[in-house]
């Protein structure tokens, strides 16, 4: 049983290349060479041909990324990266004091485990930032994207960095803490740590966190700001603000979000989603957002999210009483920290699949948003709400040259939301 959980992590790593090279072969043979018939009047002279070319580069990327990213990271598990970074995780414990090779030391398994995963999330930065640069200043930059400067870039990194320090650090200490003095129920523990801390990011994150990465301003007064107003007043949502938000600063995508848990609720709309769509077609989106939170989506997927880290937590509980788990990669004891990464390593063909089943209740609850906006915006506003809607999905997707048709296995596995045809048809059939 030893070698069977290194097996299983090596198999999934493996597993999950060839599927993902899979996917984007597919989508690369999937592209259409004129643009389908409901979009014919919404791609600008040249602009199919850039989406084309646009979605080519970025699969050839994913290829290059895939093969480095995926090679690395199976030669550094398969070679004991994992055993040989707890033990000088262990080590420098050690040097500054505490237990660090004795995992049944609270402290020193903490300040061990803290260690551990600080090596690996430089050694994972270290990986990850020549693609990440590539990306944004290569790649997004070529196709009139990016609006992210070095400063920026910069910045966001640093208070990252930061905010994973202040926030993720107590997290973990934490859940180490729980899987020392809990016993039996160290799952339960655990879980519940993680829990709070989950729903405590999803108050806090909003108000506290996101003006950190970001300027928002309060919406002028005016047609835009009259209509939401009275659209959500209509829903017998109590807006306690709309907002502007400088997302030109890093990218010309667009987008709108309402946020706030209770009652109460704010609205942030990018400040590229003004500068594209007209204002019935931004109320569209935002009534889009509102039906996610009136058709209860957030509590509901919160709650299920809650069910399923308890299973989790469960499963991990057991993986970490096994000291093969622990053997099969190379660590020395049973680290609460080292332990964490081996079970999400083994369990990763689950996580998997409980991703293609979000994705599936995420698409349905994007159709049911839809169709909650198109059914109550006209009669709030007078307009055609369907038209409106479907108008500024056409142009959110020709805009950020995205995928109006991609294959049903990229659907499936990736896309939280339905594809533009299947919206825009929903839509249609809807009004009919």
């Amino acid at each position: 049983m030893e070698h069977v959980y290194l097996a299983v992590a090596l198999a999934a790593i493996a597993g999950g290349f060839f599927l993902e090279s899979m996917v984007r072969r597919a989508t690369m043979h999937s592209l259409p060479a004129v643009p389908p018939k409901e979009l014919d009047d919404s791609y600008a002279p040249g602009e199919f041909s850039r989406f084309i070319h646009y979605t080519r580069a970025r699969l050839h990327f994913g290829n290059v990324q895939g093969v480095i990213t995926s090679g690395a990271i199976f030669l550094f598990i398969a070679l004991g990266g994992i055993g040989l970074t707890d033990f000088w995780a262990a080590s420098l414990a050690t040097s500054l004091g505490f237990d660090g090779f004795n995992a049944a030391s609270m402290s020193g398994d903490i300040v061990r485990g803290l260690i551990f995963l600080v090596i690996l999330a430089v050694l994972s930065a270290a990986l990850g930032l020549p693609f990440t640069l590539y990306d944004t200043f290569v790649l997004e930059e070529r196709y009139g994207f990016n609006r992210t400067t070095w400063k920026t870039f910069l910045l966001d990194r640093i208070k990252g960095v930061i905010l994973t320090a202040l926030l993720g650090g107590p997290l973990i200490a934490l859940v180490i803490a729980a899987f020392h003095l809990a016993g039996s129920w160290a799952w339960l523990a655990g879980w519940a740590v993680a829990s709070a801390f989950s729903l405590l990011m999803l108050w806090l994150g909003p108000s506290l966190l996101l003006p950190l990465f970001n300027k928002f301003e309060p919406l002028e007064e005016g047609e835009l700001r009259s209509d939401i107003e009275k659209y959500c007043s209509a829903q017998n949502v109590d807006v306690t603000g709309v907002f502007v938000m400088d997302g030109s600063r890093r990218s010309s995508r667009s987008n709108a979000f309402v946020t706030g848990l209770g009652s109460k609720k704010r609205i942030a709309l990018f400040d590229t989603l003004m500068e594209s769509l007209q204002t019935n077609e931004i109320v569209a989106v935002l009534a889009h957002e509102v039906g996610h939170y009136t058709l209860g989506h957030i509590p509901r997927t919160v709650a299920l999210s809650l069910i399923r880290n308890a299973a989790l937590f469960f499963l991990l509980g057991l993986a970490l009483a096994d000291p093969d788990l622990y053997a099969s990669f190379g660590v020395t004891g049973m680290p609460v920290a080292a332990g964490l990464v081996c079970f999400g390593l083994v369990i990763a063909p689950l996580s998997y699949v409980l991703g293609v089943v979000d994705n599936a209740l995420s698409r349905k609850h994007e159709r049911q948003a839809d169709a909650y906006a198109a059914r109550t915006l006209g009669k709030a506003l007078n307009i055609d709400a369907g038209a409106s809607l479907a108008g500024a999905l056409k142009k959110l997707t020709t805009d950020n040259l995205a995928n109006p048709s991609p294959p049903r296995i990229a659907v499936v596995l990736h896309h939280s939301h339905p594809p533009l045809l299947e919206r825009i048809r929903s839509l249609r059939s809807q009004a009919a």
